[in-house]
C-alpha cells in the first residue's frame, strides 16, 4: 500500500536490523505530512 502512495519502504539487514524497516523522511513538512498521510491510509482497516 505505501509504495501505490508513492512511499519507498526498505529492509533495515542492509543497515544491521533485519527486524527493522527504513523510511527516507522528507526535508519539506509537505512531504512529511504525505509520508504521515500514507502511514494512517495503509494502515487503516478496510
Amino acid at each position: 500500500r505505501l509504495e501505490r502512495l508513492g512511499v519507498l519502504v526498505a529492509g533495515g539487514g542492509p543497515l544491521g536490523d533485519p527486524e527493522r524497516v527504513r523510511i527516507t523522511v522528507p526535508h519539506r513538512p509537505e512531504e512529511a505530512q504525505r509520508l504521515v498521510r500514507a502511514l494512517e491510509l495503509a494502515t487503516a482497516r478496510p
